[in-house]
């Protein structure tokens, strides 16, 4: 037992070690550990996508409901969609007063933003499109309401592996994914995708002149 012991502290040394100096092939291969795994038919939580993981099936993991729900609680999408809102919102207050009802869509793909979301890590969220279906009260006292819905559309398909992040320093590197790939085991890496749709009601007051 001590002699395994030892053996246990040796491997240990060398696995932090590869991990701090960014050694790969020495956690990928050699010394990863074998954990039981299974393959999952959608992912939401962390303990599922290590799961899948370490059966090494690999391929394309659809989110289930629980991982769109907290990324939809995310606040960096929370935030994004709030700035939207107000861009539609100016967009209302200037609408024509001849009509009653219209729609305004995005012209073309509006890009991504960068979200960070567990158990996706960092990731990038592509926003599709986003349109707002509107209608107008008539003018009363030199004013008219006008609502809408604003549905934004995202879809993400991220790698979930534990590759170096060019855009992360050494020490950050070490403890977001060289630590974790230790925990996780022998596997083989694998994506998670998935479509949002947010639907956000929207209120303004338009001045009649």
């Amino acid at each position: 037992m001590k002699t395994l012991s030892r053996f246990s502290h040796k491997i240990i040394i060398v696995i932090l070690f590869s991990a701090l100096f960014g050694i790969k092939p020495l956690i990928a291969s050699s010394f990863c550990l074998p954990f039981e795994g299974k393959p999952m038919n959608e992912i939401n939580t962390l303990s599922d996508a290590i799961q899948h993981w370490r059966s090494f099936a690999g391929g394309r993991v659809k989110a289930g409901n629980e991982l769109i729900n907290s990324i939809k609680n995310n606040d960096e999408l929370k935030n994004y969609v709030d700035e939207l809102t107000e861009k539609v919102k100016n967009l209302l207050l200037i609408a024509s007063l001849t009509e009653r009802e219209g729609e305004y869509c995005s012209s073309s793909n509006p890009g991504y933003r960068g979200m960070n979301c567990y158990p996706l890590g960092s990731f990038k969220m592509d926003i599709i499109n986003y349109s707002v279906k509107w209608t107008a009260t008539d003018c009363n006292n030199q004013k008219r309401e006008v609502i809408g819905t604003l549905i934004v559309t995202f879809i993400f398909d991220d790698n979930w592996d534990f590759e170096k992040n060019p855009q992360y320093g050494a020490w950050k590197n070490f403890y977001r994914e060289n630590l974790p790939s230790i925990y996780a085991g022998c596997g083989a890496a694998f994506s998670i995708y998935g479509t949002i749709k947010n639907e956000t009601k929207i209120s303004i007051t338009q001045v009649c002149q």
